[in-house]
């Protein structure tokens, strides 16, 4: 089964958790006091990235953000709080729904919610462009393609935070790469699991956890006119990654990349 139609299922069954994978923001045991947490998560992130980024750039403009798998919005929210406008994509309808009513329930009338990048007009550019803790849930095949999508949304001058994952903590001897053996049971697991999804309908989608080549991502990166950027590490129980911070010069290279 594809990841969009596992991601599907997630916003049906569990949009909270799918979000945020913690006991306390499942279904049967959210209330308005870990919602509002949940939320609060949310405001701080998106404070500390932009903080980042200005510390790196220098002050953004603050016109229109872009944010590639907004979930029920819980990233979405204090965007709209910063900028003019703000757009979020996810391929989940039940997540869009709920960032819908989240939306109006805090009163923002300046966010936009589409399921593709391809949905939004084919000229509209942004000055902030963002995703995080989403791309490691998507092939990487796509999910590079959807990288190459976000960065040739980004406006000349405007600032890309991404996220993308790179390897387990317990592969660090062999720099991310999973031993043979690791391999096979990995492959067996995903066999049991999908056979246990048949029989009970009422297990959890799948969540998938994937691993970008950096390198690839760079080149698209750098491909799109990234001439300046920095980074800062994750660890999210024990898995790598990185938030990629981009400012898009007007310097773009001229090359088509195949993957």
């Amino acid at each position: 089964m594809s990841t969009d139609e596992e991601w599907s299922k997630w916003g049906q069954k569990d949009p909270y958790y799918g979000v945020i994978v913690d006991e306390k923001y499942r279904a049967k045991n959210i209330d308005q006091t870990t919602k509002k947490e949940f939320f609060a998560s949310g405001f701080a992130h998106i404070e500390s990235i932009l903080d980042t980024c200005e510390k790196l750039f220098g002050a953004c403009e603050k016109q229109s953000a872009l944010d590639f798998g907004c979930g029920v919005g819980r990233l979405v929210l204090p965007l709209s709080e910063r900028f003019a406008r703000v757009s979020g994509i996810d391929i989940s309808t039940g997540m869009l729904q709920e960032a819908a009513l989240n939306a109006a329930e805090h009163g923002r009338d300046n966010i936009n919610l589409s399921k593709f990048i391809d949905d939004l007009p084919e000229a509209e550019r942004f000055d902030f462009v963002h995703s995080y803790i989403v791309l490691q849930h998507i092939g990487v095949e796509r999910g590079l393609k959807i990288i190459e999508q976000l960065m040739g949304r980004l406006r000349v001058g405007g600032v890309a935070a991404i996220h993308v994952t790179y390897g387990r903590a317990k592969y660090r001897r062999t720099y991310g790469k999973r031993p043979l053996i690791a391999e096979i049971a990995k492959f067996l697991k995903l066999l049991g699991r999908k056979a246990r999804r048949v029989l009970d309908n009422s297990k959890d989608p799948e969540m998938q956890m994937n691993n970008y080549n950096l390198n690839k991502v760079l080149f698209i990166m750098q491909s799109a006119g990234v001439h300046v950027g920095g980074f800062e590490f994750t660890d999210h129980k024990n898995q790598f990654g990185v938030i990629l911070f981009a400012k898009k010069s007007n310097q773009k290279v001229p090359r088509q990349l195949n993957f």
